[in-house]
């Protein structure tokens, strides 16, 4: 709703486009062709950024084909953005990236909520180099069905030498009993010489 007031207050960027898609077969003479099941696309994409570091962005699209019309929502998002610091709240787009250098913890595949598409909606929150700190917080909702999933990391650099860093997962499917996933890591980087780095990663799996 806030996205959908800005886009109608302020200056908006439009774009958009169209596809088709047509089917016709002739199986032998003298049939006539036969166009069957016809597939038209529509999508129109609003930006709109009312003041520095503000930004909106709303995608609406329509689809016909021979079970009928339907309009809906395809994604859209409000982010806050500072010289430090971005803010996003989101619908249906796939925001869920963290850096986990070794065990790659986080498969965005199975967070957003994918159903021909990202589902989710949530909000993120970006720090970085705020006193060598490093932060991401992410809050989701599931749409195709009912769940949420909760990520953050937290890395400090200590000059160019050395960082530490820890992310904590949490994916929960509201079911009967332990129908939770919680995942806790600790992660670090140090600098030896010249172009060589050492990593490391450990993470625990609590269910």
């Amino acid at each position: 709703m806030v996205t959908l007031l800005l886009l109608i207050s302020f200056p908006i960027v439009l774009n958009g486009y169209f596809e088709g898609e047509y089917l016709a077969q002739k199986s032998r003479l003298p049939v006539n062709w036969d166009m069957w099941n016809p597939k038209n696309y529509f999508e129109m994409k609003f930006t709109v950024s009312p003041s520095p570091g503000l930004n909106g962005f709303f995608s609406l699209s329509a689809l016909s084909n021979s079970n009928g019309m339907r309009f809906f929502m395809n994604q859209g998002h409000l982010s806050y953005r500072t010289s430090n610091t971005e803010t996003t709240i989101f619908s249906r787009e796939d925001r869920f990236w963290i850096s986990s250098p070794l065990l790659f913890l986080v498969n965005t595949d199975r967070v957003k909520d994918d159903a021909w598409g990202p589902k989710a909606e949530g909000v993120r929150m970006d720090l970085w180099e705020w006193k060598g700190f490093y932060a991401t917080a992410i809050a989701s909702k599931f749409r195709t069905w009912d769940g949420e999933a909760y990520l953050a990391s937290l890395t400090k650099k200590f000059g160019d030498r050395f960082e530490i860093g820890s992310i904590y997962l949490k994916k929960d499917w509201r079911g009967p009993g332990n129908s939770f996933n919680s995942v806790y890591s600790i992660n670090g980087k140090t600098h030896t010489k010249g172009p060589l780095n050492l990593r490391f990663e450990v993470a625990r799996s609590i269910h």
